[in-house]
């Protein structure tokens, strides 16, 4: 991982790291830190992640590297926009951190917080609502590059259910600010007994030989 120190002018910024998102919280709290950090904020992100998107982002991903180690982390995104005011939403985030901060008990804690761009201009009320996992329309369209080769344009999109009134999609979507507590242990308990039963076995396996 290779780390360089960063000024802007004569003033230190911090550090930058050539990895993964997680890999920048790795690094900080187990080498760069001088002490241990309170707070872990991923983020901003250029882009919500909501929904089923939370289980494939590396903002989300560097939040929960932090919960890894016990340390309260919150991943912050804001809704795409070719000229988004990321001076704002840092300002209506840091309000928003402040105040989880103040009300959380002493345990650490994950969160996941998406700013609509509608929130910066007509902030609304604070959503808590959990993760839709409404699936992604999948939709590729074939094109062909300038060097001759098909490649596939995605434009697939997210169709919010009518009955879907308390999620993080369809509150994003009339312009509130969402907050959901994130658990990283996805374990599907219920179903260990069931799996349990079915005596899963190796014992009858042949020595494998890979084929010439």
């Amino acid at each position: 991982l290779i780390v360089k120190e960063i000024f802007d002018g004569e003033t230190r910024r911090g550090w930058a790291v050539d990895g993964s998102p997680a890999d920048c919280v790795k690094l900080a709290v187990s080498v760069i830190c001088p002490e241990r950090p309170q707070l872990v904020v991923s983020g901003i992100n250029g882009g919500q992640n909501a929904g089923i998107n939370v289980l494939y982002s590396g903002t989300v991903a560097a939040a929960i590297e932090g919960a890894f180690f016990g340390i309260t982390s919150i991943a912050v995104s804001l809704e795409y926009d070719e000229h988004a005011q990321f001076e704002r939403a840092a300002y209506l985030a840091r309000n928003v951190i402040q105040q989880i901060l103040s009300k959380k008990g002493p345990e650490s804690q994950l969160f996941n917080l998406n700013i609509p761009t509608a929130a910066l201009k007509h902030p609304k009320d604070i959503r808590i609502v959990p993760m839709s996992v409404t699936p992604w329309i999948e939709e590729y369209e074939e094109r062909i590059g300038p060097n001759g080769r098909p490649y596939y344009w995605a434009s697939g999109e997210f169709e919010i259910p009518d009955d879907e009134n308390e999620t993080d999609l369809a509150a994003l979507a009339e312009g509130h600010v969402t907050l959901t507590a994130l658990d990283f242990d996805l374990t599907k308990r219920a179903m260990l007994d069931e799996m349990r039963t079915w005596k899963l076995s190796l014992d009858d396996l042949e020595i494998y030989s890979p084929t010439e």
